[in-house]
């Protein structure tokens, strides 16, 4: 007759009362971090400590606040380079734009990436308005230079109008 082994049960530490877990989208918000840059950060051990809870990835909340109040820009590895394509137009560049154009030239003109351009006009927090078309998005030159606060009589001057 066999008997079976007594396997030992691992029972983690008792967590404070005020360090609750945190799941990663909870985490991102409050570290200010998107869910993708903690999972980055995961992946190359630079990011907080977090934990495996049944299959999900956890973060302490003390953790996290330590962490992130120690991080800044310079300690973070691999900083994305800064491109051309990402910075914002010059004032003679908008000025130059066509009376009605794409999402992307409006986004690189106010200086925001394109994704949070679609995610604004998305949730309809656009800084300007937008004129959907079918699955098209077109952003009026008059309500980009308003938010920009360039006069419109500028854009008449430098095209000889």
């Amino acid at each position: 007759m066999t008997s079976a082994k007594a396997v030992p049960e691992t029972v983690p530490a008792p967590l404070p009362e005020d360090d609750d877990l945190l799941g990663v989208q909870q985490a991102a918000a409050l570290t200010g971090c998107s869910p993708q840059t903690l999972y980055n950060l995961r992946h190359r051990k630079a990011g907080p400590e977090c934990l495996m809870v049944k299959g999900r990835l956890k973060y302490r909340r003390s953790a996290l606040l330590e962490w992130a109040t120690k991080a800044d820009v310079e300690t973070l590895p691999n900083p994305a380079p800064a491109s051309r394509d990402s910075a914002a137009m010059t004032t003679a560049e908008v000025l130059a734009l066509p009376p009605s154009m794409d999402l992307d030239a409006a986004c690189n003109a106010l200086g925001i990436g394109t994704t949070t351009g679609y995610r604004l006009v998305k949730a309809d927090s656009f800084p300007c308005p937008v004129i959907k078309l079918g699955r098209s998005i077109r952003v009026p030159k008059t309500g980009l230079l308003r938010v920009l606060g360039l006069d419109a009589s500028e854009d008449r001057s430098a095209t000889g109008a």
